[in-house]
């Protein structure tokens, strides 16, 4: 940086000498002007001058004073390079590691040398000394105190414990940004529809005939999430059914509503083939809110297992416009639903049908079979 005795004139420049040979021509700002050098520079000693440029190449003489600098690449502790490599375990890329929620990290590098008895490497944590790591080897490793919402700048090094002034080559500053605020929006509920008689009534429910309540003998559900607000930017859905991660392909039914329909590979047979003796199948879907560091909101969730209905007096009366006679107990010996019904497996008429058997029964109004077993 230097000064002028007057500022520039019409296409007049400042021409910056090093070591006697032009670097660089540039125009200065009133009477000042500043020059950052494009390159590092190796070890040794630089002078600097400066001159004004005119348009047919007079220049005036050198003024003022010129300027020696010199740079010493060397560490006080010789062939004592550190590294940090990793925080959390995740190695940093562009100098940060990916935002994230762990409050006490953990940071992890390498050593040039074995440290003697009076060496320590040495954390610092945005230009503070915070303490010092473990060592094995050439491996050292440290844990961070916790933390609060913010990022932190992370540098280490090897030095004397006794001398912090002597040290040698530190590592790459890595930054960390710690977030551990849960998103604002929250999952208010998740619903399951079917579209497969004869469904499961919930009460209040509107439409009341299709949403599923504790089973379900519709192998494809759609499912319907709603939330408390609007997406924020990187917060997502994390969807699980029986605990296991899953991405579904959702789409809008409305503000703050995402559906789908959930097709997980369970066979749910109708009377045109055999029942699936291996049901019921547990199938709970979970959902909540996450954001870019892993946070989550609170956690809804919906039970509704795969599995064929039981044959009770509710779903006998949609065979039978509402007056199929009274079900009746599966040890009464009138209880012999093959007088007018398949079964499977196939008992014979005027035979008490045993819990557990599968019952082929019409919904007249659907002009559909269904399964359902005796209970």
């Amino acid at each position: 940086a230097g000064t002028l005795s007057a500022a520039l004139a019409a296409n007049e420049a400042v021409r910056l000498l090093r070591n006697g040979e032009v670097v660089a021509s540039f125009d200065a700002k009133g009477t000042s002007w500043t020059y950052t050098e494009q390159a590092r520079l190796a070890a040794g000693r630089y002078s600097y001058s400066a001159q004004v440029l005119d348009a047919a190449g007079n220049v005036s003489p050198a003024a003022g004073t010129t300027r020696s600098v010199v740079i010493d690449t060397a560490f006080p502790l010789a062939d004592a390079a550190t590294s940090l490599d990793s925080i959390n375990g995740v190695a940093p890329t562009g100098g940060a590691v990916p935002v994230n929620n762990v409050i006490a990290p953990v940071l992890a590098g390498k050593i040039q040398r074995t440290i003697s008895p009076s060496e320590v490497v040495r954390v610092y944590r945005n230009g503070a000394a915070v303490g010092t790591g473990s060592v094995n080897g050439l491996d050292w490793r440290f844990n961070s105190a916790s933390l609060d919402d913010g990022t932190y700048t992370f540098v280490a090094r090897i030095e004397l414990s006794s001398n912090a002034a002597v040290f040698g080559q530190p590592s790459a500053s890595v930054s960390d940004p710690i977030d551990v605020t849960p998103p604002r929006q929250t999952v208010v509920g998740i619903t399951a529809t079917s579209d497969v008689v004869p469904f499961s009534p919930v009460k209040g429910a509107v439409p009341e005939n299709e949403n599923i309540s504790g089973r379900t003998d519709d192998p494809t559900p759609t499912v319907t999430l709603r939330l408390s607000g609007p997406l924020e930017k990187d917060e997502s859905i994390e969807w699980r059914r029986n605990d296991k991660p899953f991405q579904p392909k959702v789409a809008s039914c409305g503000d703050n509503c995402l559906r789908f329909v959930d097709d997980p590979g369970v066979k749910i047979p109708q009377p045109d083939a055999e029942p699936n003796p291996a049901l019921p199948l547990a199938n709970v879907y979970t959902a909540n809110v996450v954001d870019l560091a892993g946070n989550r909101s609170a956690q809804a969730s919906l039970r509704a297992d795969f599995d064929y209905f039981n044959c009770d007096q509710q779903r006998a009366n949609l065979g039978r416009d509402g007056n199929h006679s009274a079900v009746s107990s599966a040890t009464d010996p009138r209880g012999s639903c093959a007088d007018c019904h398949r079964t499977s497996p196939a008992t014979k008429a005027g035979e008490a049908t045993k819990p557990g058997v599968f019952v082929a029964v019409l919904v007249r109004e659907a002009k559909a079979f269904y399964w359902c077993r005796r209970p």
